[in-house]
């Protein structure tokens, strides 16, 4: 264990790196790259800013942090075996021990793992994807284990950090594993304290996994009920987005229209969003309901390009959701919303249905008149309330 008045004098320095004063701010930033230069005293000092009998700056225990994981990107390869071993073994102590950390420092923690993962697994660190669920068992609100995953598949398969190889290595485990890994994630779903990072997991998961995997479990169902979460509807609107938002073959893409089914029964609120004018709509709303209108502009995509083939071999029957006319009440609605973002969706919807000639040629005698009404509606311009009041009391 390094001394602890050097760790103080660490800490010291750390904290006038961000002084106003330039001279005094240089002097501490050669002196915390120097700690960094050698990576067995900074993988020590690391993990002594988080001893429980001394209380630290918070800002001192992400520098501590940071010095493992440079050190892990910069020097892993040069690092022993036993001291490799070292680290990892601390890491894990410390997402034990420290569950409740703030963002910041969680954030970085897992950081160093996802770092260690991608050059590890699955050849070195077989084991890996079981002691995360161990680790999970550990406190129903320890989330590491889905933010490790979700990091890891951010970096891997979403920013391609890694080279072809080692890539490949990663994501052909990850398929081999897929179900196992979202029926484990699934679970936290139903936990209040880790739906947020369930969600943000599965939308990682939803950038490469087979479609079909997802409508296997009660995934879609669970994360269509967020929707009406003033909480966690974002994240859930975020997965449902990169979901429906995939490309692939006419198979791999067909079990997307089961979303149909899932997002336009009755009592979806998420839908009557756009149906309710209120020009005090909260900002944390109005970001919903464009997220949300991605989502139907994506999913009336992949109805277009799943239901109107030429190929009567890759043509599938439309959505009952469709025909019943629930879908197309929701696209009016959007055309009739006074954002033009959001309305816009609605057009560029109508005008994908037309190009792809979903409708019946005697459907639009019924149906043109409807849009060129909405059309007019947009056009012309609505005062507020408050404007027409104030008027008439003129």
């Amino acid at each position: 264990m390094t001394n602890i008045d050097y760790l103080r004098q660490i800490e010291t320095a750390v904290l006038s790196c961000v002084s106003s004063d330039p001279i005094r701010r240089q002097q501490a930033y050669t002196f915390v790259e120097e700690i960094k230069s050698n990576p067995t005293q900074s993988i020590s000092i690391g993990f002594d800013f988080f001893n429980k009998n001394q209380q630290f700056n918070p800002l001192v225990k992400h520098f501590g942090l940071q010095c493992i994981e440079e050190t892990i990107k910069y020097k892993w390869t040069s690092l022993d075996s036993q001291l490799k071993l070292s680290i990892k073994e601390r890491l894990w102590l410390l997402m034990t021990e420290h569950d409740q950390l703030p963002v910041h420092l969680k954030t970085i923690l897992v950081r160093c793992v996802c770092e260690i993962a991608k050059r590890e697994w699955p050849q070195q660190w077989p084991l890996f994807l079981d002691e995360l669920v161990t680790l999970s068992k550990l406190n129903s609100t320890n989330d590491y284990s889905l933010l490790i995953l979700a990091y890891l598949i951010e970096d891997v398969i979403v920013l391609q950090t890694l080279n072809s190889i080692r890539k490949r290595d990663i994501q052909t485990t990850l398929l081999q594993h897929g179900t196992k890994l979202l029926e484990f994630i699934e679970y936290f779903l139903d936990l209040s304290n880790t739906i947020s990072s369930a969600l943000y997991a599965l939308t990682m998961f939803a950038t490469f996994l087979p479609i079909e995997i997802f409508f296997s479990t009660k995934i879609i169902d669970k994360i269509v009920y967020l929707l009406n979460s003033s909480i966690h509807r974002m994240k859930a609107a975020e997965f449902l987005s990169v979901i429906s938002d995939r490309r692939g073959k006419y198979e791999e893409r067909l079990p997307l229209l089961q979303l149909f089914s899932y997002l336009f029964q009755n009592g979806s609120h998420y839908n009557d969003l756009y149906s309710i004018i209120n020009i005090q709509q909260s900002n944390d709303t109005y970001d919903f309901m464009k997220q949300y209108a991605m989502v139907i502009t994506a999913l009336c995509e992949q109805l277009c390009y799943l239901c109107g083939s030429d190929d009567l071999n890759k043509k599938a029957p439309l959505p009952e959701q469709f025909s019943n006319g629930k879908f197309l009440q929701v696209l009016l609605t959007l055309m009739q919303h006074p954002s033009i973002y959001i309305s816009l969706y609605g057009y560029q919807m109508w005008l994908q249905l037309i190009r792809a000639n979903i409708f019946q040629e005697n459907d639009y005698q019924n149906i043109l008149p409807i849009v060129l009404r909405s059309l007019c509606h947009s056009l012309v311009k609505q005062l507020y309330k408050k404007n027409v009041d104030s008027e008439q009391g003129k």
